[in-house]
């Protein structure tokens, strides 16, 4: 928690787990208003890996609200979007 008692990190809903050898692929929304949607209107998505142990050991359950701190991060542009 920071100073005002909010999470550190992203909060998130996982919106879907896949789990495919030793890792687990999370597909998660934001759950803050300002980062939701894209600017064409679609969710805005944020795409997660973690060992599948890990994933295991935790018991995430989709649509579970996750707070989340990015370790690596690489962002993708859509040039389509025009953003």
């Amino acid at each position: 928690m920071d100073a005002q008692g909010r999470p550190r990190g992203i909060v998130a809903r996982l919106e879907r787990a896949i789990v495919v050898g030793p890792i687990a692929r999370l597909e998660l929304i934001p759950a803050d208003d300002n980062h939701s949607t894209t600017q064409n209107g679609e969710d805005a998505l944020i795409e997660a890996q973690i060992p599948a142990h890990q994933f295991k050991e935790l018991g995430f359950k989709e649509g579970e609200t996750l707070v989340v701190t990015p370790r690596r991060t690489r962002v993708f542009i859509d040039q389509a979007a025009g953003i």
